[in-house]
């Protein structure tokens, strides 16, 4: 699936985002990572009727500490990011991302590195 992402977003917040994805996994061995958009309120589009999502996440979870977290973003230019939990992301998205997991795990969250350039 392609998600269409404004060019400053992608560029700026979002390689952050995927700079600290990749040092995680170096760090935690492996990692399930989903990434997807959400799209709410008056919608955007471009060429024919490809639709701009309002938000863009990625799910984090570490099986070596059977914790997870998200990296939650506006669409849009800027660093602001927040994180947040699986539970609290599908409240938001209507999805139900790990339907064996434990409500409680839903709500734990994994330490997420700041996201930034990492070598």
């Amino acid at each position: 699936m392609c998600i269409v992402q404004d060019h400053n977003h992608n560029t700026g917040i979002w390689s952050n985002i995927e700079s600290a994805t990749r040092y995680l996994a170096k760090k935690e061995g492996s990692l399930y990572v989903i990434t997807g958009p959400i799209y709410k309120g008056t919608l955007k589009s471009i060429g024919n009727g490809v639709l701009v999502p309002t938000y863009i996440y990625k799910i984090i979870y570490s099986p070596k500490q059977q914790k997870a977290a998200v990296y939650f973003t506006n669409n849009e230019p800027g660093k602001a990011y927040h994180v947040i939990s699986i539970k609290e992301l599908e409240i938001l998205s209507g999805i139900n991302f790990f339907p064996k997991m434990s409500e409680e795990k839903k709500t734990q969250l994994l330490n997420l590195p700041e996201p930034k350039a990492y070598k």
